[in-house]
């Protein structure tokens, strides 16, 4: 037995919450199917508590994720969380599984919103205990409010490196330094690109000036070997 809606949307992230809550505003049924708890994706990532000893304020993206959800709730759009989707065949057929076990949905439109999977490039000694990824990072601040330590080495490439040392410093914690893969000539000519999102590119600014005021050494142009 299946349930039938006018629009699927598989993943509560960002980007799929505001795809169903357009859709809802224009008397589209929407059904949004997260394996998450709730909504909000990585960016949003809903706190699950107090946990650990270096609790860690609140982030300003956990506002925005607070805001997020409350429109969702209260919008028409039926939500259903904890739900992984194991096979989609034409017509839109879903599967899921969840804590009902499994469940068949039918839509006539599909939109997928899965987001990013990190991809960490494997190098010696990657897998000793105390070396984790930049988004496994981002989910232990946001997630657990929890420091990767005081003094953690912060190497990558992307916004999200300074993303991360920038929370490190927020929730107390010192990067020892900061080594990125790209160099400085690279960034500047991105900023046309970037130009394009003010929003984005003021954010990504403060996270960069909160990292320099705290004097941690940047490297540029290096990866870890």
């Amino acid at each position: 037995m299946s349930s039938r809606v006018e629009l699927a949307v598989l993943g509560a992230g960002p980007a799929g919450v505001a795809a169903a809550l357009t859709a809802s505003e224009c008397n589209v049924s929407v059904l949004i199917l997260d394996r998450s708890a709730s909504a909000g994706g990585q960016v949003y990532r809903r706190p699950t508590g107090p946990l650990g000893t270096q609790q860690i304020k609140k982030w300003p993206d956990e506002v925005k994720g607070e805001r997020l959800r409350e429109q969702l709730s209260s919008s028409a759009v039926t939500c259903l969380f904890e739900r992984a989707v194991w096979s989609v065949e034409r017509g839109f057929r879903i599967d899921t599984v969840g804590p009902a076990g499994v469940e068949t949905w039918e839509a006539e439109r599909l939109l997928v919103a899965s987001g990013t999977t990190e991809r960490v490039i494997p190098f010696p000694g990657w897998t000793l205990p105390g070396v984790m990824g930049l988004a496994a990072t981002t989910a232990l601040l946001k997630s657990q409010r929890v420091l990767p330590g005081q003094r953690p080495v912060v190497a990558g490439s992307g916004p999200l490196l300074w993303a991360v040392a920038s929370g490190i410093i927020a929730g107390g914690g010192m990067p020892a330094a900061v080594i990125d893969l790209a160099d400085t000539r690279r960034w500047v000519s991105s900023l046309p690109a970037l130009s394009s999102r003010p929003g984005d590119l003021l954010k990504g600014l403060g996270w960069m000036h909160s990292i320099r005021r705290q004097q941690v050494p940047v490297i540029s142009n290096a990866t870890v070997t």
